[in-house]
């Protein structure tokens, strides 16, 4: 018991790892095995090294629908026999390219987790719409341009770039503000005269 204990707490720290761009998350959905023991709808998997993470989840019940929140934590060591017990016969599994939360309060979203392979394809997709009207895709601005994606939990559009009142109404705090009046300066220097 005080194993499954320390397996749980000793390595909470490494929740925030689950999150780096660089990591591959899989969710297995276990509704989809009725044989499985683990009390959860999915399983969160980040294999590192030498440990495998794993963050069950349950979906809300009641009004919240599409929403999940995390029931269990648990940390098995790659060295170990039995390391992938909890996903081993779980068949159906998805790569999670994008987690994006919600506030509950004010709806607005956030990018908590994003794919090395979604962070190319949407620098792809900024630097294709910048060119098609004639902008300069400089790796500053389309760094901007992801921070606000990210920032606020959606793509912006050319149209949503240029709406600067918007973009300011967006801002949840200070951080929010500098952020965006950067962007804003940056992006009428790009677009001038055009």
């Amino acid at each position: 018991m005080l194993k499954l204990i320390h397996l749980k707490l000793d390595y909470l720290y490494l929740l925030t790892e689950m999150f780096c761009s660089y990591s591959k998350l899989y969710l297995f959905d276990i509704n989809h095995n009725p044989d499985s023991e683990f009390d959860s709808d999915y399983l969160l998997i980040h294999r590192m090294e030498d440990k495998v993470l794993h963050l069950g989840i349950v979906k809300a019940q009641g009004k919240e629908k599409g929403l999940c929140h995390c029931n269990s934590f648990i940390t098995t060591y790659v060295a170990e026999r039995d390391y992938d017990i909890l996903y081993r016969d779980l068949s159906h599994s998805y790569e999670i390219t994008k987690i994006v939360r919600e506030d509950k309060i004010t709806k607005q979203a956030e990018v908590i987790y994003q794919s090395e392979q979604a962070s190319l394809r949407e620098k792809s997709g900024i630097e294709k719409m910048l060119y098609a009207v004639g902008i300069e895709p400089e790796e500053k601005l389309v760094r901007y341009i992801m921070k606000l994606n990210v920032k606020f939990g959606e793509y912006h559009t050319l149209d949503m770039l240029s709406d600067t009142e918007q973009l300011m109404k967006k801002c949840r705090d200070k951080r929010d503000e500098v952020l965006v009046k950067d962007f804003i300066s940056l992006w009428r220097k790009c677009t001038d005269g055009i």
